[in-house]
């Protein structure tokens, strides 16, 4: 994929989860949303790939969730609005 491409579609997709907090949302899914098919069509690439460099490069944070039915899926969120629980766990632990 050529770099500007991928460079517009990561800076697209954070504008696309800052609107679905405006919107209240916590969260964007990507698939709920039609980001995932219309990325796919538009441009022929598989967005997945793309959502993990933007979580690698810390653009962005991937939550994997589940329905009650078993069903998974994932939200992307920007990484300032999701806490690192395993974290926070361990700092209070080392400094009570």
């Amino acid at each position: 994929m050529e770099l500007k491409l991928k460079e517009y579609l990561k800076k697209k997709i954070i504008e696309a989860i800052r609107q679905e907090k405006a919107n209240g949302r916590k969260a964007l899914n990507p698939v709920w949303s039609g980001l995932n098919s219309y990325i796919r069509k538009a441009y022929n690439i598989e967005p997945a790939a793309l959502y993990d460099e933007m979580e690698r490069e810390g653009l962005i944070k991937i939550r994997p969730m589940r329905t009650r039915d078993g069903k998974s899926f994932v939200l992307l969120y920007l990484p300032e609005d999701i806490k690192d629980k395993n974290f926070e766990r361990w700092e209070k632990f080392f400094k009570g």
